[in-house]
């Protein structure tokens, strides 16, 4: 898709790699209710999420998980988390992120808090906000039905 200029379609999350990542980002989990059989998966949801977000960006995959987390904090680093509309403010710091990446880059920050928070002079309780935040909003919305 991206040879023929449609990438954008992949970034914003209108093609998936797979049907089940395309029934997931519509709301419907596993285990599907299909009938008495049920297939066992091996692939745990992080690995797929994972691997869907390779898919995507390719090569170019760590380079994209580094502009997104970049931009996220950027205009995380404004708000001052112990403000009381701060939770408010933070879910709008992913503005304009694909929505593949959510997972990708939320489990990529939440385990490199110390680094970032040096890397952008942005404080490791406002990331550590930000991560919350956000999952918290995806359950909220149905993107997914848990807390991952």
């Amino acid at each position: 898709m991206r040879t023929y200029g449609l990438g954008f379609l992949i970034e914003s999350g209108g093609v998936r790699k797979t049907i089940t990542d395309a029934l997931a980002a519509v709301g419907y989990y596993r285990p599907y209710l299909l009938g008495e059989k049920q297939e066992a998966h091996d692939v745990s949801e992080k690995t797929a999420i994972l691997q869907e977000f390779e898919w995507a960006f390719g090569k170019d995959a760590q380079r994209y998980v580094d502009l997104y987390t970049k931009k996220i904090l950027r205009r995380a680093k404004a708000i001052d988390a112990d403000e009381p509309h701060a939770e408010d403010e933070f879910n709008h710091v992913w503005d304009g992120i694909s929505p593949i990446s959510d997972h990708v880059l939320l489990d990529f920050m939440e385990s490199h808090i110390s680094e970032l928070s040096k890397q952008y002079d942005v404080s490791e309780k406002t990331i550590r906000s930000v991560i919350r935040t956000h999952r918290k909003s995806l359950v909220t919305e149905g993107y997914v039905s848990h807390e991952m």
